[in-house]
């Protein structure tokens, strides 16, 4: 299981619990704190990767790119979530959380598959 997978799977876990009618903290502080160490060990990897591939000077600027996308998908993923959480807020809180946590394990399910198609594909050799 990548570390996204994990994610993906403690988010459904949160999903679960909420969809029983609620949300308790100490049902789904576990969950999301699972969810948290998967996103921390799905980043290291990716920047590894990325600056594997760069000249030791272009290395400041690869690091700022890794940076500014993402901060960007982290807002972008926020508005969008947010947006699903909202839509779905008429059915209920814990069934608005369900709901979200749904889409954002299907999110990162797909992006597991797709960061796996990528890491199947060989890394260029740096420029020096």
């Amino acid at each position: 299981m990548t570390a996204l997978q994990f994610m993906g799977v403690s988010l459904l876990g949160v999903g679960v619990v909420a969809a029983g009618g609620g949300w308790p903290a100490s049902l789904t502080t576990p969950f999301l704190v699972c969810a948290g160490a998967g996103n921390a060990c799905a980043f290291s990897p990716l920047a590894s990767r990325l600056t594997a591939v760069v000249d030791t000077g272009q290395a400041a600027d690869v690091s700022g790119l890794i940076i500014t996308a993402s901060l960007v998908g982290q807002v972008l993923g926020v508005a969008a979530f947010v947006d699903v959480y909202f839509t779905a807020l008429p059915l209920g809180s814990a069934a608005a959380l369900a709901l979200t946590t749904i889409v954002l394990a299907v999110a990162l399910f797909l992006s597991a598959a797709s960061a796996g198609r990528a890491v199947r594909v060989p890394s260029p050799s740096p420029h020096t």
